[in-house]
């Protein structure tokens, strides 16, 4: 939103926020992304309600020390993602609200966002919304939080649900998708990885590890992996020969590594 600031009072970004619960969302004009413009953006939240977790992506505006000092003060438990699927609830969000703000630019023939922003917000916490069949408003008294939870998940006193995958199971996992971008499908890794553990959340994440035993951060949803099970990778580049043994660049590996000769099988 910067290149807009002259037509909104020279702000350059929104700060947006969302309930994961509720789906009830805020989203704050701020002229840039100090350490006190966004903790006096987050006070202003934290006066209507307070979490118990904050979960964000790694950018200085949340580590810097007004962030974490009001974190503190509030008892609010902070954490970064680790990989994209943490954040796509708010990256939806983000394009709705950006969709709907484009219709109005077209429409008005403008990009004064600033004067629009509280009626687009008013109007997304005030739409039903499939997923918790209700609004965000509705979701968010107390007496609808027993039926919010039934309806975001349905399988959870389903006893015979079983996880997708099993742990020592080899799996690609999705590359990182752009904000806003919606209509493509998923991407994932030339490179495989081995399933650690299943953890009992919900719904099921998992650890994995890559073919070298290295431990990779963050946990993973089912959607967010294939199974790969056909026993074959693809080479990059054959860097040299040593009698019948192979070093090889292999196909979205970092790492080249020798493999026997005889391995080899030609496409």
């Amino acid at each position: 939103m910067q290149k807009y600031k002259t037509q909104n009072k020279g702000m350059k970004y929104i700060l947006t926020v969302i309930d994961i619960f509720s789906k009830f969302s805020w989203a704050i004009p701020i002229k840039n992304k100090t350490g006190n413009e966004v903790m006096k953006s987050f006070a202003s939240i934290f006066k209507e309600r307070v979490p118990r977790k904050l979960h964000t992506d790694k950018g200085l505006e949340f580590i810097n020390k007004p962030t974490q000092s009001l974190l503190k003060k509030y008892r609010v438990h902070w954490f970064a993602t680790e990989n994209e699927t943490k954040a796509q609830v708010v990256e939806r969000f983000n394009r709705t609200l950006k969709g709907r703000m484009w219709k109005h630019f077209t429409q008005d023939n403008n990009k004064r966002w600033l004067d629009i922003l509280p009626d687009l917000i008013s109007n997304y916490n005030s739409t039903y919304h499939r997923s918790i069949k209700m609004t965000p408003v509705e979701a968010s008294l107390i007496k609808n939080s027993a039926e919010v939870y039934k309806n975001l998940f349905p399988d959870d006193n389903d006893k015979n649900y079983k996880p997708k995958f099993n742990a020592g199971e080899r799996v690609r996992i999705s590359k990182k998708r752009k904000d806003f971008h919606k209509g493509y499908l998923p991407n994932f890794t030339t490179e495989v990885f081995i399933i650690v553990d299943v953890l009992k959340t919900k719904p099921p994440t998992y650890t994995l590890k890559d073919m070298d035993g290295e431990s990779i951060i963050g946990t993973f949803y089912e959607e967010e992996m294939v199974k790969y099970d056909d026993g074959i990778y693809q080479i990059e580049e054959v860097i040299r020969k040593h009698k019948n043994k192979l070093l090889v660049k292999w196909k979205g590996y970092d790492k080249p590594s020798w493999i026997n000769e005889e391995d080899l099988v030609q496409s």
